[in-house]
């Protein structure tokens, strides 16, 4: 704290003492205005609602900050914090980026707190929320709500819809949500364990490393209120080319048992038996393949001694 900060903290006693000897309020009349003025999804710059003796902990220029405003009652406007710099280390849940709608700047709202903002601790209208942005945060909260510590947190009541990489929790599983139809939602299982027939991912940032690629489930009652976290663009990516790989190799597996089978073919019924008179031998018949026949000796079959052979069996005929 440096001496501006005393003059400011001296300013205001006297400012508290005012209203409550005189009855007069904390705000000014612009204040009043743009409190009410207020509406959900308006960004206005605050005073962090902080005591004085936390305020002044904080160093100058990061005391006053943007606000995501959700709600607005008699005394107060209710928001989410704004930054340029969110902590690394917050979970993906808790950081929504946003569009501020006017100025066309990226920032990000931390979802880990929601904020009663007096009227006093306004300071200037600066922009409003896009509808995506609003719909992006709802997201985000609900997937916190599902969490362990939930925490009390508001949302702008926006339509839902659950989107190609979305981690739900179904049944006490959690799936990759990947498409869906009128009846419900396609899914892929996770885990966090290597399960047995489970691909693993090469995932940092995760709690799901594995996965199970072998089959897409099919949930009938999934939808978005089951909302748990989700994979961002880069990790979804790469599930998509693990995919994408075991579905490739899978068709060139069934496109080589197919050539496989085109080589097969019977030229004469199966078990069919033809007699070499000339060595006092008799064929049986299996298959044809490649323009030969193959055939195992009657003789040797007896003798529990028999291998396969190619023969040309049309002078046998």
């Amino acid at each position: 704290m440096d001496i501006s900060d005393l003059g400011l903290i001296i300013k205001r006693f006297f400012k508290r003492y005012w209203h409550r000897i005189f009855r007069k309020p904390l705000y000014d009349k612009r204040q009043l205005a743009i409190f009410k003025a207020a509406k959900s999804g308006d960004i206005i710059f605050c005073e962090m609602p902080y005591s004085d003796q936390l305020l002044f902990k904080i160093k100058k220029g990061h005391r006053q900050r943007p606000y995501v405003i959700v709600k607005k009652d008699q005394n107060y406007l209710w928001g989410y914090a704004c930054t340029t710099h969110p902590n690394k280390r917050l979970p993906r849940t808790k950081v929504a980026k946003i569009i501020y709608q006017k100025r066309k700047i990226d920032s990000y709202v931390i979802l880990n707190e929601i904020y009663a903002i007096p009227i006093h601790k306004i300071l200037n209208p600066y922009d409003e929320l896009s509808e995506s942005s609003k719909v992006a945060i709802d997201r985000l909260i609900i997937m916190n709500q599902n969490h362990r510590n939930k925490g009390n947190l508001l949302t702008f009541k926006m339509d839902i819809n659950l989107q190609k990489g979305d981690i739900i929790l179904y049944h006490q599983s959690y799936w990759l949500f990947y498409s869906e139809n009128k009846d419900g939602i396609f899914a892929y299982r996770l885990s966090n364990n290597d399960a047995d027939g489970y691909t693993k991912l090469d995932l940092k940032d995760t709690f799901w490393n594995y996965i199970d690629l072998r089959q897409k489930y099919f949930l009938d009652t999934a939808n978005y209120q089951m909302l748990y976290s989700f994979f961002n663009a880069a990790e979804l990516k790469e599930i998509e080319e693990k995919i994408a790989l075991l579905r490739h190799k899978k068709k060139n597996k069934k496109r080589n048992e197919r050539n496989k089978n085109k080589d097969y073919k019977l030229d004469y019924e199966s078990g069919s038996i033809f007699e070499n008179f000339w060595q006092g031998v008799h064929y049986i018949y299996l298959f044809s393949r490649k323009g030969n026949s193959y055939i195992v000796n009657l003789e040797d079959i007896e003798e529990d001694n028999f291998a396969l052979h190619k023969r040309d069996l049309s002078q046998f005929k």
